[in-house]
């Protein structure tokens, strides 16, 4: 049984918290180590940084 690689993808968002300004946007692979070590930094910088990341589902279009 294959899964369909999109339901392992997340959609990863950076918020500046002073300015309400999205600073930009990636997509990730769940399911991928490397991924999810970046996720964990990605956090951290921005708890340091003054950011929000917002992470969610994502469907893109084909």
């Amino acid at each position: 049984m294959t899964r369909d690689h999109r339901e392992t993808r997340i959609f990863v968002r950076t918020i500046n918290l002073a300015t309400g300004v999205q600073e930009g946007e990636e997509i990730m692979d769940h399911d991928n180590d490397h991924h999810r070590a970046t996720l964990e930094q990605r956090l951290h910088w921005a708890v340091r940084n003054g950011r929000a990341l917002t992470i969610g589902p994502t469907k893109l279009p084909d």
